[in-house]
């Protein structure tokens, strides 16, 4: 199901003599929501807490061995796409 979010009210609840304002994101239960229903914000958080307290030189080993594995095996998987034609 689509919702039209021109139809919401653009402004907030008022609560006593304060008006509350729409986050663009929420947390449940450990999940990042963002107001466009994407996992954008969530894996930007996630990633961030996770490798923000690796030591540089761990940090720069798991991107030798996941990130530059995965570049040398595409690399490759375009090599041999490139000579079969």
């Amino acid at each position: 199901m689509v919702y039209d979010s021109s139809r919401l009210p653009a402004a907030g609840p008022i609560i006593g003599s304060s008006s509350i304002q729409p986050s663009s994101s929420a947390r449940d239960l450990g999940v990042f929501i963002d107001s466009d229903l994407s996992m954008g914000n969530h894996v930007k958080r996630t990633f961030s807490c996770c490798f923000s307290t690796l030591p540089t030189a761990v940090f720069q080993s798991l991107v030798v061995a996941l990130v530059l594995s995965r570049l040398d095996y595409c690399n490759t998987v375009l090599v041999i796409g490139y000579l079969s034609t």
